[in-house]
Parts: C-alpha cells; sequence; structure tokens
C-alpha cells in the first residue's frame, strides 16, 4: 500500500467512526466509490475498531461486574 492510499484509507476511517449503521455504509459508499481494495481495507479496520471496543467492554474474569458491585457496597458501609 502506498502512503498515498494509507492516508486515504484512515482520512475514510476516521469519518466513518463519527456515524453509524446505515449511515456511516452511505459514507463508505460515497467515499470508496468502485475500489473494492479501498472498502475492504476501511471494513477491515472498522471492524477491529468495534472488536477491540467490545472486548475492552467485557469484565475479564466472569461475575467480576458483580464482585465489584459487592466489593464496594462493602466499602461504603459504616
Amino acid at each position: 500500500m502506498t502512503t498515498s492510499n494509507w492516508s486515504r484509507v484512515k482520512q475514510i476511517f476516521h469519518e466513518a467512526l463519527e456515524v453509524s449503521g446505515p449511515e456511516r455504509d452511505q459514507l463508505i459508499d460515497g467515499l470508496c466509490g468502485d475500489d473494492e481494495g479501498l472498502r475492504s481495507q476501511v471494513g477491515a479496520l472498522l471492524a477491529a475498531h468495534d472488536e477491540a471496543d467490545e472486548l475492552l467492554d467485557a469484565p475479564t474474569v466472569p461475575g467480576a461486574n458483580a464482585a465489584a458491585s459487592a466489593a464496594s457496597g462493602l466499602a461504603s458501609s459504616p
């Protein structure tokens, strides 16, 4: 990938992060046009970004949120 191609991928990726759903699809369609390679690269970055967000939102240990809530309740008891 050339530097100018990478710049274009990054530009579209960042613009696409600002919208979601059908609006994101329309934006990508408009900016990528018939360039399937560009569309594929942007799509891969968006998928990785969305997957990373989901991973960071999930508790690392099953039941960790319940345990943290219980512990904070104990800490605030007089």
